[in-house]
């Protein structure tokens, strides 16, 4: 379904660049397509957009979000580009999926080291704090009226007129806030 012309040298890029990175492969490519807007694209475009989200602002990001840190979350929203925004929807919603899991296991804040030895719901370990601070903030509710959401978001993000920064903007800070649950 995707149209992404590229020319040589580029194809070349981007053949390197997902080479290690195959879990990117589809992602990438749907914000390349995203980007290019059925122009074709050279190697600096792809770096361009492959500079990506650093990933130590992502996770500020994502724990602002979760936390529900509003002038956080819009200090770091006022700085994405338009190429980042499907990376960190799925970013959030990587988390989102991962807190909605152990809202269904039931898993304790207190006991969620313990729970993430036995290996019941894969994350990663580093983010045990942050997990631990939003189980009880994102009941089992909350996380499936925002999944809904994202994924449709997400689907907008696809379509064709996109969404406005400013709509996605504002659609993300609504999503964080506590008493966003339809």
């Amino acid at each position: 379904n995707m149209s992404l012309s590229l020319d040589l040298l580029a194809q070349q890029y981007l053949s390197d660049f997902l080479s290690s990175r195959l879990e990117e492969f589809f992602s990438t490519l749907e914000m390349l397509t995203l980007y290019s807007g059925a122009n074709s694209l050279g190697k600096s475009d792809i770096n361009a957009v492959l500079k990506e989200f650093s990933s130590s602002r992502m996770e500020d990001f994502n724990q602002y979000f979760f936390l529900g840190d509003i002038p956080a979350i819009n200090a770091l929203l006022n700085k994405i580009e338009l190429s980042e925004w499907i990376s960190v929807v799925r970013q959030i919603l990587q988390d989102l999926i991962i807190l909605f899991s152990l809202q269904i296991h039931q898993a304790a804040p207190s006991s969620l080291r313990d729970f993430w030895s036995k290996g019941i719901v894969k994350f990663p370990y580093s983010r045990v704090n942050l997990y631990q601070k939003c189980l009880g903030k994102w009941p089992l509710k909350r996380c499936g009226f925002v999944l809904e959401q994202l994924l449709a978001l997400e689907a907008g993000l696809k379509s064709s007129p996109s969404l406005s920064m400013t709509e996605i903007h504002h659609f993300l800070s609504g999503l964080s806030r506590e008493e966003a649950v339809g």
